[in-house]
């Protein structure tokens, strides 16, 4: 009996547990491994890798879009926001638009699938760039642009500010990720390390101190 209840005890502590692990681990992939066959592909010549890096990135937005939302509140879980949602519309108003962001959100400037904050500009009509400049309260040059939204979503109640690095870069669509319902082209772009430049940096750090996410 004591022999019986020992195997009980060994397999319920022990046994089960890590059975049920290497199943989760069957089904769902942990996130570093994800992470890690994302990295790899990315380390590939363009074209090398367009048949994994789309199913790894894939799986690696939703397993950050799942963190950055448990992490950006646990009241009713988090929510996206994208702030070139708003500006794509005749007055920068709605959900998207930063005045409107509750503290409970993760806040983009763009995504991989919509255009570039420069791209977006560059192609919009007189309407759109009248309606952004009365949103910031002034005319701002085209290079300025970038910078300016990138400060209009630090300025929001989002808990949570991302920016891609074409946004940061001041990039047009040249730098564009994903042109959904395409399948050439994409995921191409790289970042060149002389882009990567110590005024970025000092100039990302300023705003981050400035607006008190620091």
């Amino acid at each position: 009996m004591k022999v019986f209840l020992a195997f009980l005890y060994f397999f319920g502590s022990i046994l089960l547990p890590v059975g049920l692990l290497l199943l989760l681990a069957l089904v769902a992939p942990p996130r570093f491994l994800v992470e890690e066959e994302a990295l790899k592909a990315m380390q590939g010549p363009p074209g090398s890798w367009r048949g994994i890096l789309p199913q790894a990135q894939a799986k690696a937005s939703f397993s950050y879009a799942g963190a950055l939302a448990g992490i950006s509140g646990k009241q009713g879980g988090g929510t996206i926001r994208v702030l070139l949602f708003a500006l794509s519309q005749e007055r920068v108003s709605g959900r998207h638009a930063p005045h409107e962001y509750p503290e409970n959100c993760v806040a983009y400037t763009s995504t991989h699938d919509s255009p570039t904050l420069m791209g977006w500009f560059e192609s919009a009509g007189p309407s759109h760039r009248q309606s952004l400049f009365k949103y910031l309260g002034r005319e701002v040059g085209t290079r300025e642009v970038p910078t300016e939204c990138v400060k209009l979503l630090m300025s929001s109640r989002a808990r949570v500010c991302i920016f891609p690095l074409h946004d940061l870069l001041g990039l047009g669509d040249e730098a564009r990720i994903n042109r959904p319902g395409t399948v050439e082209g994409n995921w191409e772009w790289r970042v060149l390390p002389q882009q990567l430049s110590p005024e970025l940096v000092k100039t990302l750090r300023r705003l981050t101190v400035d607006f008190g996410r620091a």
